[in-house]
C-alpha cells in the first residue's frame, strides 16, 4: 500500500487500512476511497447498512467506518456473486453470529471458528 495514498485501489488482503472514526467522507471521496459508484452507494444507505450524518458539521456526509463497511460489501457482492441488497443481509448475519458467539463464549461454551 502506498504510504502517501492509504486508499490506493487494489491493495491486499494482507494489507490493513486504519480510518478514525472522526474521519468522514463526502459522497465523492467515499466512492474514490472504495471504489464504489454512487448508485452502489446509495443501494447500502437504503438497505441500511450506511448512514449518512443528518446534523450538525458533517451533515451529508459518512462516518470513518464507511469506507471498511463499503469495501467489505463490495468484497462479499464479488466473491459470493450477489446484489448488494443480498449482500446486506449476509453482512447483518455474520454480525449477529458475531454476537451469539461472543455470548457462548460468556457462558464458558466453547464454538468451533
Amino acid at each position: 500500500m502506498s504510504e502517501t495514498n492509504p486508499c490506493v485501489m487494489g491493495a491486499q488482503p494482507s494489507e490493513i487500512l486504519i480510518v478514525e472514526l472522526q474521519l468522514s467522507f463526502s459522497w465523492a471521496s467515499l466512492c474514490q476511497a472504495s471504489g464504489a459508484d454512487r448508485q452502489q452507494l446509495q443501494t447500502l444507505v437504503d438497505e441500511g447498512l450506511l448512514q449518512v450524518n443528518e446534523s450538525g458539521q458533517e451533515a451529508g456526509n459518512f462516518s470513518g467506518d464507511a469506507l471498511a463497511q463499503t469495501q467489505k460489501a463490495l468484497r462479499l457482492a464479488q466473491d459470493l456473486e450477489l446484489d448488494l441488497h443480498s449482500v446486506v443481509l449476509v453482512m447483518a448475519l455474520l454480525v449477529q453470529i458475531d454476537r451469539l458467539r461472543a455470548d457462548l463464549r460468556c457462558c464458558g461454551v466453547q464454538t468451533s471458528a
